[in-house]
């Protein structure tokens, strides 16, 4: 999931604990991560709130300011390794980690290498019956 760059009212979405911790994850039973939009130096956005307030992980981090100040309170590590937890709960339970044999293609990308290939046939149908009437077009005018 990611929040949202703007304002929520006078809070930043990406801060907003009402939003990423009581909506998202309480209310509506959200189990993934949150990924800031775009965190650049505008002096709004603090690593410290976004990570306290749910974000997991900030977006465009390089070069800027996104670090964590408060590295030794129990409030701050209690936030960083809830934001570990949410961060690595996506990846192992994504389709990286699905059960196969090496060597062997996993049925979801072998399902996918058949929609790409009857979707790449239709479009090289399509184009021939273009290709043509244009020409027959182009054939009866002369």
């Amino acid at each position: 999931m990611m929040s949202s760059y703007n304002y929520l009212g006078t809070e930043w979405a990406g801060g907003c604990s009402a939003l990423l911790n009581n909506i998202l994850r309480d209310e509506w039973g959200f189990r993934g991560m949150v990924i800031s939009d775009y965190f650049g130096n505008y002096g709004y956005m603090d690593a410290d709130r976004a990570v306290r307030g749910g974000t997991d992980m900030m977006l465009g981090t390089a070069g800027n300011d996104a670090i964590m100040t408060d590295q030794t309170s129990a409030t701050s590590i209690l936030a960083m390794r809830q934001a570990v937890k949410n961060i690595f709960y996506v990846t192992v339970n994504s389709a990286a980690y699905e059960d196969y044999t090496p060597g062997q293609i996993p049925s979801w990308m072998m399902v996918m290498y058949v929609v790409d290939g009857v979707v790449a046939v239709l479009l090289i149908a399509a184009e021939i019956v273009l290709i043509r009437r244009y020409m027959k077009k182009r054939v009866n005018k002369k």
